[in-house]
């Protein structure tokens, strides 16, 4: 891996066959500020994007901002989300993590899903994409926990998937993640003993499910760093079947240029620059991880072939 890539994680499945999963099954249920570690470049520069990014006031008007979600956020705050209060700090957008791998639901999902409807802001939803199960059954508990299209498309998360430590890890599999406390967990990443041509495959059928279902295209989510070590190919020589790119980069660089490292060949729409803005919440300050279009928020919704909540008929 390259020696500025951020070093990051994904989140254990513990797998249950019979029942869904709850948050309290997973053995290490890591959040993304835990996930992602941050760039350290010497260069003192003052950046496009600030370093302490904060809304509302960060939130320029010629771009659009979003955040994603999961219930690592409500347990971090400990608080439930006023969602009609966050859509009032230029959040524009949100995504929720509903399901990953075939059995597990986020908890925080369908009233979180309600809460973001009723206060308007365009929602959407992302599942983890996991090796251990069949990207049919991951794709049928994403359609059983969000019960169908939602404004913005679904996304897949295709990041590095954080398993037990085991003598045969490869050493570009072999990730640390730094706790809040200080500690640090060795994992290997499960995707590291898989083909990338089948990891291009178990993507594609899940993002084909997609489109057929909601006549959407599908957003891809995933970063560079494990781009480059697990697919090892440009990303139009890669055959993934992804036309919308979220890219995530949280580097010093990056928020200076406005320019995020992707994987050759891609071009990406949605960019998320940290796991760590600030949205005011009552007396609180919430960190979630934010997201930036180039453009308005009509743009946006053009470029990201939203529907409206009318067409889909969920109110």
């Amino acid at each position: 891996m390259n020696a500025q890539s951020a070093i990051v994680a994904g989140i254990i499945l513990a797998m249950s066959m019979n029942s869904p999963l709850s948050a309290a099954d997973l053995d290490d249920d890591f959040s993304r500020q835990e996930l992602y570690s941050w760039i350290r470049f010497n260069e003192d520069n003052d950046f496009a994007l600030p370093q302490n990014f904060s809304f509302p006031g960060d939130a320029r008007k010629e771009s659009t901002f979003g955040v994603d979600f999961s219930h690592h956020n409500t347990d971090a705050c400990r608080c439930e989300i006023d969602w009609k209060s966050v859509s009032l700090q230029n959040v524009k957008f949100v995504y929720l993590k509903a399901t990953q791998g075939a059995n597990y639901a986020d908890p925080e999902y369908m009233g979180n899903a309600a809460s973001i409807a009723n206060a308007g802001i365009d929602r959407g939803a992302y599942h983890f994409l996991t090796p251990t199960d069949s990207s049919e059954a991951q794709w049928q508990n994403f359609l059983r926990v969000t019960k169908g299209p939602l404004p913005l498309p679904p996304a897949l998360d295709l990041e590095w998937d954080a398993g037990p430590m085991q003598a045969d890890c490869k050493n570009d599999a072999t990730i640390e993640i730094r706790k809040s406390n200080g500690d640090v967990i060795r994992r290997c990443d499960k995707w590291g003993f898989v083909k990338s041509s089948e990891i291009i495959s178990m993507a594609n059928t899940w993002l084909d499910a997609a489109k057929t279902f909601t006549g959407q295209d599908p957003v891809l989510y995933t970063s560079a760093a494990w781009w480059v070590t697990r697919i090892a190919r440009p990303w139009d020589e890669s055959g993934i079947h992804a036309k919308i790119i979220w890219i995530a980069d949280y580097t010093k660089k990056g928020k200076l240029t406005e320019k995020p490292r992707s994987p050759e060949g891609s071009e990406w729409l949605l960019w998320q620059f940290t796991d760590g803005a600030g949205v005011p919440h009552g007396r609180k300050v919430v960190q979630l991880d934010a997201s930036i279009f180039q453009g308005d928020q009509e743009q946006f919704r053009a470029a990201i072939g939203a529907r409206s909540d009318r067409s889909q008929g969920e109110e």
